[in-house]
């Protein structure tokens, strides 16, 4: 059976100003937070009442208004149908009960009609929060709430350019607004959508992608002790015995093992994608002085076309990984870093690297780089720079394509990762991702039937995706 998420999107109509401004006309004890406008959003499109009951995909809708949720919150999935939530949006509108003339501040407002869409049409176990429900009755329940009460009345959303009724209810058009307490509010440059929306499934994501398993090296120890003389073969064993028994490895053995490791990169091919397999687990307990002409050989030999890392694809894919797990430990910011992103970016799409293992180690890297970079927090005061926009546009590009569930949903992971930190994601950014169509490719995978778990990651992050842009 089919299921879609559901969620309800929060808008405040006062774009921020109502705690100050309400304070002064009502008092403090009538104060409310915002003025709350909500919406459904449910099988790529936003249902809202307003001039009768329509619909809108959500970004269409948030650019037509200017308005842009405060706070997005996840009702649930429903097994209701489009058709039948639509007939049932049809059937309230021909009662009269949400039609185009019916509208009620206090009984009747968009929040209500969201509650019983939430509750009735798509039979969900929670609707709108009661203390959104109560703002109308506890703003006109003040001495002035009555008198301003047509300027509130005038602030609800009625006809929304572009929006479709649902069933055969004609908008009714926009009255004139009367005097509004909130105007002169200019419609911010600056979008500050990361602070304020909730993304559960891209904030889960908030870990290094790192690959540790263990049962590995001791094979790997035997292949490499193969390929090295005395003195290498006993610093080896020294480091397994420490390593396999969890006590301290002092920073001279350590380098001389990677050392070791970097011999047998450069002396026996066949030995090559276990010193990789072995490096990948040094790599997290190893200082970085440590490794670093092992690090540098992995990315001399990334971009060669000579190089058994572009013959062999197991060395490859596993050199991504050693180089995701190296990323982990740190940010790291330097032309040595950029080399390898714009190295990795080109083994992700499926037309040029068909191998799956090779794309999904790059896009882990890629992750891991960027997750490391928005610890700080100056970070997160920055613009998104050209660079990071041209990666953004690569990971979107094409995505529904991608053939493997995994690398499409450390693709979108990527691509979270890069706005969502953000104090500010800059309209220009928006645009461009919009001009280029990745908003509507994002979309295509939020409404995707999922196949598998994997699938289902992808969609819910493609719906956090969407709500960001």
């Amino acid at each position: 059976m089919s299921t879609w998420s559901v969620q309800l999107a929060v808008y405040d109509l006062s774009q921020g100003m109502a705690r100050g401004l309400s304070a002064q006309f009502l008092g403090p004890a009538h104060a409310i937070d915002i003025i709350p406008h909500t919406g459904i959003v449910v099988y790529g499109r936003e249902y809202f009442f307003g001039g009768g009951i329509q619909s809108e995909p959500p970004d269409l809708f948030r650019r037509n208004t200017g308005l842009y949720p405060i706070q997005i919150i996840p009702l649930g999935t429903t097994t209701v149908t489009q058709t039948e939530f639509e007939r049932w949006c049809a059937t309230t509108m021909a009662s009269g009960q949400y039609s185009a003339a019916a509208y009620d501040l206090l009984s009747r407002n968009c929040n209500n009609f969201s509650h019983d869409a939430a509750l009735q049409g798509l039979r969900m176990s929670t609707g709108v929060p009661q203390w959104i429900l109560d703002v109308p009755s506890r703003f006109l329940s003040s001495p002035m709430g009555q008198l301003v009460r047509p300027m509130l009345q005038n602030m609800q959303l009625t006809s929304v350019e572009g929006a479709q009724p649902v069933g055969n209810a004609v908008p009714i058009a926009t009255a004139p607004p009367a005097l509004n307490p909130w105007v002169n509010i200019s419609p911010p440059t600056e979008t500050n959508l990361s602070r304020l929306l909730e993304t559960p499934t891209l904030d889960a994501f908030s870990k290094p992608l790192l690959a540790n398993d263990k049962s590995t090296v001791p094979l790997c120890i035997k292949k490499v002790r193969a390929c090295l003389g005395e003195l290498e073969q006993n610093a080896l064993d020294r480091f397994y015995s420490l390593w396999s028994n969890g006590e301290p490895i002092d920073s001279h053995l350590s380098k001389d093992v990677c050392d070791s490791i970097c011999t047998c990169f450069t002396t026996d091919p066949s030995v090559l994608s276990f010193a990789l397999m072995l490096f990948r687990v040094i790599i997290l307990t190893a200082k970085a002085e440590d490794m670093l002409d092992c690090l540098n050989w992995i990315r001399s030999n990334l971009g060669s076309v000579e190089s058994p890392l572009h013959t062999s694809t197991a060395a490859r894919a596993l050199a991504w990984t050693c180089l995701a797990n190296w990323m982990s430990k740190t940010s790291k910011e330097s032309s040595f870093v950029d080399e390898l992103i714009d190295l990795a970016i080109a083994d992700l799409p499926h037309a040029s690297q068909p191998r799956p293992e090779v794309r999904q180690a790059a896009s882990a890297f890629l992750f891991n780089t960027f997750l490391m970079r928005i610890q700080g927090v100056e970070y997160l005061d920055n613009e998104i720079s050209d660079a990071e926009v041209t990666l953004l546009c690569s990971v979107l590009e094409s995505i529904t394509e991608e053939p493997d569930a995994l690398v499409q949903l450390r693709r979108l992971m990527i691509a979270g990762r890069i706005l969502k930190p953000r104090t500010a994601v800059k309209t220009s950014t928006v645009s461009l991702v919009q001009d280029l169509g990745l908003v509507e490719a994002i979309r295509a995978i939020s409404l995707k039937s999922p196949e598998c778990k994997i699938d289902e990651q992808c969609k819910a992050l493609a719906t956090d995706l969407i709500q960001i842009l």
